[in-house]
């Protein structure tokens, strides 16, 4: 299948058989509405494929709310549930910090890049 590049408003999408990798076109994800919204897309992108691994990207992204990290935990677990799987990557030193104050490695492992995530 060729890659399909889908584009959002919170989030830019490469789709291929064996992954779909997701981008932020904003820096923060700090308002409800906002994640929300980024997580809606997140989901249309998902409910398109049958890729067994998303790979979300946060190199564009500084901040995140809490919120958006337990929209993160419930899509892990949606995911797992379906015998898919969630892998990070492109989280700033800061971010990445708050990822391991929060064990968050216990649900899903930080990639050091995009092409990482994708290989497991």
């Amino acid at each position: 299948m060729t890659p399909v590049k889908v584009a959002k408003t919170h989030i830019k999408a490469d789709v291929e058989d064996a992954s779909i990798v997701v981008r932020f076109s904003a820096p923060e994800l700090t308002l409800n509405h906002d994640v929300d919204l980024a997580v809606r897309e997140i989901d249309e992108v998902l409910a398109q494929s049958k890729a067994p691994v998303l790979v979300i990207n946060f190199a564009q992204v500084r901040r995140l709310s809490s919120a958006f990290l337990g929209k993160l935990i419930g899509l892990h677990k949606r995911l797992s549930a379906n015998r898919r799987q969630l892998r990070l990557c492109g989280m700033s030193p800061d971010l990445a910090n708050i990822y391991k104050i929060m064990n968050l490695q216990s649900l899903f492992k930080l990639y050091d890049s995009e092409e990482a995530a994708i290989k497991g």
